[in-house]
Order: structure tokens, then sequence, then C-alpha cells
């Protein structure tokens, strides 16, 4: 309630030019709104163990399948517009999921064992996290901790298997399949996912929006011995690669395809289908969109 009460008291004084008759209303809707959210979250998360101050549900509801234990933080949002997100725990596993997590539609978590988030976590749609493979709720199936570090954001169509560790800070970008361990503070992509640079000083964590990250120049960073001479006519024409997973890989054989025109191609940023799409004036001459 202290957080509601802050955003009241900070809406009111926002945008001095409105009356505050526009200000009241505009802040009574609000207040409604967060209320209602706050409410579909105490009733659809009703069978969990523990429920935080402030856990919210936008829209939608999820799945719940508690044999286990699962523990739901303060503040943490759901949505659930597109496709519920679904928690499931086997009789002895404990999903827990920390402070101020966003968790996108479609996801699902699942823990025969244990499955940690940190705080302040972003989860994109249609991601699988589990301790088993396949989300197995068999007795007998082989479960491996799962952890993801505070600040950690998880794009869209991530899967993250059995075992798997995320560094606090780091981002795993769309489509990508984790396993093993992930470093704090590093951009990790791919199949398996790997990681392809260090997060930037001052670079900005998604909180509800993802932001666009800059793909890494793999080729550049390839040992020498393994790239293929590159051809001596400078490309006639520009291309674009637009995909909602990573497609570094491709971008670099096609550029390194001397077989192909003489075109030279670059990576949308990740995950930014319809809005590279929607640009007025597209720059370059060839468009391969991948989804």
């Amino acid at each position: 309630m202290t957080r509601l009460w802050s955003r009241v008291h900070d809406y009111l004084l926002a945008d001095p030019d409105q009356s505050l008759t526009h200000r009241v209303r505009a802040t009574a809707q609000l207040s409604a709104r967060y209320m209602k959210e706050v409410g579909a979250g105490l009733m659809y998360l009703r069978d969990c163990d523990e429920i935080g101050e402030g856990a919210r549900i936008l829209s939608g509801r999820p799945r719940i399948d508690n044999q286990g234990y699962i523990a739901i933080g303060p503040r943490t949002v759901f949505t659930c517009e597109m496709g519920p997100t679904s928690l499931r725990t086997g009789p002895a596993g404990r999903l827990v999921i920390g402070e101020s997590v966003i968790m996108n539609f479609g996801t699902l978590l699942s823990a025969n064992l244990s499955v940690k988030i940190g705080d302040r976590v972003s989860v994109g749609q249609y991601c699988v996290i589990a301790d088993t493979e396949g989300a197995d709720s068999a007795p007998d199936a082989e479960a491996m901790p799962v952890e993801i570090g505070d600040g950690a954001w998880i794009a869209a169509r991530v899967t993250v298997l059995p075992g798997a560790k995320i560094g606090a800070g780091s981002v795993v970008t769309a489509g990508s399949i984790v396993s093993g361990e992930i470093p704090p503070g590093v951009v990790a992509g791919g199949i398996p996912a790997r990681v392809l640079r260090k997060v930037r000083a001052g670079e900005v964590r998604p909180d509800s929006t993802p932001v666009a990250i800059e793909p890494v120049n793999e080729a550049a960073a390839a040992p020498v011995a393994a790239e293929k001479p590159s051809p001596q006519v400078e490309p006639s024409r520009r291309g674009v690669i637009v995909s909602d997973f990573t497609v570094n890989d491709f971008e670099r054989r096609l550029n390194e395809d001397l077989a192909l025109p003489i075109v030279s191609f670059e990576s949308a940023p990740f995950a930014q289908v319809v809005p590279t799409l929607l640009t007025p004036a597209p720059d370059g001459d060839v468009l391969i969109v991948w989804t």
C-alpha cells in the first residue's frame, strides 16, 4: 500500500499544466486499476504458499499446479493476456520467484527439485524454465537445480535447461537455449547459449519493454585461420536480416560466401521484427525476414 500511495502522490504532482480535477480523475483510475491487479494476484495465485505484498496480475490468469512449494516475491508482475503463465512444482519441488520480477505470457516454470529466480528479473514470453527435461513431472525424472541471478533479462522463447545458472545482470537473447553456466554481466545467445560480449557500462536494463541490444560482430572475434578470405570487390548492395532469434552465425556466413552476389549483410536488433518492418524507409537494398 505504501508503494501505491507513493505512486498516487507522484501522479498528482505530475503534469501541472493539467487541471487538478483531471489529475484527480486520472489518479483515481490508476489506483482502481492497481487494486484490481493486486486483487487478481491474490485470487489467482492463492494456491501458492507465499504471495508478497503488491504481487499482481495485469491481465488473464496463470495456471498453478502446486504439489510442493511456490513463493512469489513482492511487487512481482504477471501478464497472461496472450496465453497463461504456468507455475508447477512436484511433491519435492521448490519454485521461488524474487521481488519485482516481470513474468510475460506463455512462459512455463517447472520445479521438481529447485528453480530460483532472483529479484528484478525480466522473463520474456513463451520461455521454458525447468529443472527436468521436458518439464516432466514423473517422480523418477532426473532434476537439477536452476538459478537465475538478480537483474537478469531472459528474452522471448528462451529455454533454460536443467542445471543451468544465469549470473546476475546478464542478458539472454531471444530463442536461445541455456545449458551450464552463464557468468554475471554478459550478453549470451545461441543454441547452446554462449557469451557474446559483456554488458556495457551504463546500458539500461529493460523493465517492462525490452531494449535493443547491439549484436556482436562475431566475424571480427573469430580466429583468423577459421575465416574465409574476404572478397576484394567492395559490396555494391546492403542487406538487412530481421529475426526473432539470434542470427549472427547466419549473417557471418552470408558475408563470407563468395558465390553470393556482392551484398553486405547486417542484423537488425534481435526481437525487434515488427518495429524494424514498420520503419518508413528501411536502410538497405535486400531484406531477409526469418521468424
